[in-house]
């Protein structure tokens, strides 16, 4: 979960310190961390820089992985891209009556 990563990723920094490094304020932070808001995409980004991650790894991957379980464990054998079959295509009425 995106909450408890950045709580674990912010350590024993103070809010203000980790807040002031972002150019955001403590408050905006915290309700980041507690999911009360979504970073802009360039927040985003400032976040990941500030903790040496990509942005995937912080607000997507953990996410993806806590709503897809098959998509985890699937990642975590095989780095093979998921295979999909093609579809028929669908049939369309025509617009007789």
């Amino acid at each position: 979960m995106v909450r408890k990563l950045l709580f674990e990723l912010r350590g024993k920094k103070s809010r203000a310190e980790v807040a002031e490094k972002l150019d955001i304020t403590p408050q905006m932070l915290g309700a980041i961390e507690r999911g009360d808001r979504t970073p802009s995409l360039p927040l985003a980004k400032r976040i990941a820089d500030y903790y040496n991650l990509s942005v995937d790894e912080i607000f997507f991957t953990h996410y993806r992985n806590e709503t897809c379980p098959l998509a985890s464990a699937s990642n975590k054998t095989s780095q093979q891209p998921l295979k999909f079959e093609q579809s028929k295509p669908m049939s369309i009425p025509s617009g007789g009556e």
